[in-house]
């Protein structure tokens, strides 16, 4: 049980920067029993795992923002004169750009090479195509230097 629950509590490391103030006191708290359930394993079959669960979960959180700023946006463009509307789409642009600079700083390859790809569905979102390709061109020039440099 313990392998299925450790990299989860790990993946949440990558994750908190971006959480709201109230959510990282919250998880501040639990740093004690964080530290050990990661000491006591440290492995590279468990750190390759962790990598990959990581990876999952910054993956599965942008795709739940993109959805939310694509859906917003569509919403703003049928109402452009409701500045509430417009301020919330700004700030969930703001949150996917503050997730893909924390992913671009990120000590994990596979995280680190998914920043382009942040960038370009919050472009896709926002229905700015050009834009999106020419990050989308960044992730995938990314992903081919990270699979040369495992393979």
């Amino acid at each position: 049980m313990k392998e299925h629950i450790q990299p989860i509590f790990l993946a949440r490391n990558e994750v908190i920067k971006s959480e709201h103030t109230l959510i990282r006191n919250i998880l501040n708290n639990d740093l004690t029993a964080l530290a050990i359930i990661t000491y006591e394993i440290k492995d590279k079959q468990v750190e390759e795992r962790i990598q990959e669960c990581v990876a999952d979960l910054v993956h599965g959180y942008c795709q739940h923002k993109v959805k939310e700023l694509a859906n917003l946006v569509v919403e703003h463009k049928s109402n452009e004169k409701n500045f509430k509307l417009k301020n919330i789409v700004d700030r969930v642009k703001s949150d996917l750009l503050n997730l893909a600079n924390h992913t671009n700083e990120s000590k994990n390859q596979l995280i680190r090479s998914n920043s382009s790809r942040i960038r370009g569905d919050k472009s896709k979102a926002m229905m700015l195509y050009r834009e999106s390709l020419f990050h989308y061109n960044n992730w995938s020039q990314a992903i081919v230097t990270l699979s040369k440099s495992t393979g």
